[in-house]
């Protein structure tokens, strides 16, 4: 259609669009950063180029004083999200804006402890993935599946202390937390399951011990935007045409909203 219009063939206009998308992701990524606190978002998308996976690691800084965030230029590495690709990725953040940030809000990728701790940063970590991998275990199909009640009072007692900002209330349900996994007929995966979440519990309540950074409760404003990459990406099949469409395309749409938590607290 393009080549109709303009008069001339599909290479031409194949080739036209490179050049203009090597010119556009050869600018910097628009800085519209404030002075003050930072959160820093990150999240991993995979990609299999040649039946090998490669990450893109995504980042972007959340301003305390403002309900959107901005996006860093992304990195992208072959093999699976690990420590030591994130390392390489927040090494490409520049140091003004690396000295701003305060508190990482993340999943709870591998390493994740040791990055915040050497770095000195908060951790918050993403509510949204604790949630889903409880709901899943629910057993909503299956009725009389083992366990399935006691899932449901743990699934309810996490969104408790997840949110509470009650001491008295945060203490009983950890407390009925303990009990619940400690049942026999509490299922082995969801057992293991909270008690992670329970050596973890004060870094899911981040947001709560520090309503100056007004953090995301979750890493899901930066997730939802992975369709997008991807569709922004489905016509090409190399790492490097990859990485320089979704770099065109945040050079374009630099920043999306993303605001602090909303929980009603109690």
């Amino acid at each position: 259609m393009l080549a109709t219009a303009f008069q001339c063939s599909a290479g031409v206009i194949r080739k036209r669009h490179r050049t203009a998308l090597d010119r556009l992701t050869r600018r910097p990524v628009p800085q519209l950063v404030p002075e003050g606190d930072l959160a820093l978002l990150v999240d991993g998308l995979w990609f299999v180029f040649k039946r090998r996976l490669w990450v893109l690691y995504n980042m972007a800084v959340k301003p305390a004083a403002k309900e959107s965030a901005s996006f860093l230029d992304p990195v992208l590495i072959q093999g699976k999200e690990s420590a030591r690709g994130w390392r390489l990725a927040l090494s490409t953040i520049p140091a003004h804006i690396h000295e701003q940030v305060r508190a990482l809000v993340s999943d709870g990728f591998q390493g994740c402890k040791a990055i915040t701790r050497e770095r000195q940063w908060l951790h918050q970590r993403c509510h949204f993935h604790i949630l889903t991998q409880l709901y899943n275990r629910l057993g909503r199909r299956k009725r009389k599946l083992p366990g399935r009640r006691i899932s449901a009072k743990i699934y309810r007692a996490v969104k408790t202390v997840l949110r509470t900002t009650s001491q008295r209330r945060l203490t009983q349900k950890t407390a009925l937390l303990h009990r619940l996994i400690a049942d026999p007929c509490c299922r082995p995966k969801v057992a293991s399951i909270v008690r992670q979440f329970l050596r973890d519990e004060k870094s899911y309540r981040t947001y709560l011990d520090h309503p100056e950074l007004r953090l995301p409760a979750t890493s899901s404003a930066l997730e939802s935007l992975h369709g997008r990459f991807r569709e922004v990406a489905s016509r090409v099949n190399t790492p490097n045409a990859v990485l320089r469409r979704i770099r065109g395309y945040i050079r374009v749409h630099p920043t999306f909203v993303c605001n602090g938590s909303s929980y009603q607290q109690k």
